[in-house]
Order: C-alpha cells, then structure tokens, then sequence
C-alpha cells in the first residue's frame, strides 16, 4: 500500500521546468511540514543522466533549493501509473503522457490550470533552454505563481 501521494512534474528534457517544478514545490511542501507527497520529475525526451544547465543551478539557488545533484530522468509507463497526479509544461507533453498511458487521463494536466490567472489557464510554459538567465528567471516566476495555486487545490486534487 502506498503511504504518500506522487505528484509527477513532466517537460521535454528533465533539466529545467521540470526540475524547477520538483525543487520549489518539494521545498514549498517542506516548509508546510507535508510529508504525505512525494515530488518527483521526468522528461519527454530527456538524455539520461544530463545535469541542469547553469542557469537553472543559479536561479533556484536563489530560492535556496540545490538543484546540482539532479540528473534527467525519462519518462515511463511505470512513472506514470505510480503518480496520482502529473502536471505537464505544455499539451504536447500530456499528448505523451496519454501516448503512453491512455488511462491516466483523469491525473493529467497542464500546470498553468493552477496559474492565478483564469486566461492562462489552457496555456503551455515555453521551455527556457539556450535563453538567457532572465529567461530562466521569468520561467521560474511563472511556475512558483502556479504552484502556489497547485498548493491551494491539493486537497482536492489528491484525496
């Protein structure tokens, strides 16, 4: 039986909204003393093994999250099955997720369905790869503003 709930943060390489996604929500669940979910991340298309590229290491330094240990990690069948609820950066990546497992399409979603604003709400998170650090920074502030609102609704979401 499992004890805690999975939530599963999926992009296409697993080495930078994916891994902010997973370190600022591991630690905002942290800060609530919330050890009944469990946080993990995959990618797409990601090349097993590939660290975050430097800006990412920088910006959620400054959050004080150490993301330098984090190695990509590929997406599976068997990931997904085990996640109660897998949020995704953009809709081509719930097309894989379903691609991969037809079923899992009631714990499917893209992350911005939790953004505070209601017209960005069926929108994607472009990948910030190769851009410059306030890129990086934007990215990240676009997260942290949905998984605040992803934090409000997790009751909901994982009873």
């Amino acid at each position: 039986m499992k004890l805690s709930k999975i939530i599963l943060f999926v992009c296409t390489g697993n080495s930078c909204r994916s891994v902010m996604a997973e370190g600022i929500f591991r630690k905002m669940l942290d800060e609530l003393g919330r050890d009944d979910v469990r946080v993990i991340s995959a990618g797409t298309a990601a090349p097993k093994g590939m660290r975050p590229p430097p800006a990412v290491e920088k910006v959620m330094r400054g959050e004080g999250v150490d993301v330098s240990v984090h190695r990509a990690t590929s997406l599976t069948i068997d990931s997904i099955e085990e996640a109660d609820l897998v949020l995704v950066m953009e809709k081509r990546h719930r097309q894989a997720v379903l691609e991969m497992n037809p079923n899992a399409s009631g714990k499917v979603f893209l992350l911005k369905k939790f953004s505070p604003n209601p017209e960005e709400r069926s929108l994607d998170i472009s990948d910030p790869i190769g851009a410059p650090l306030p890129v990086y920074q934007e990215v990240l502030k676009e997260i942290k503003s949905c998984l605040q609102g992803l934090l409000e609704s997790l009751e909901r979401y994982l009873r």
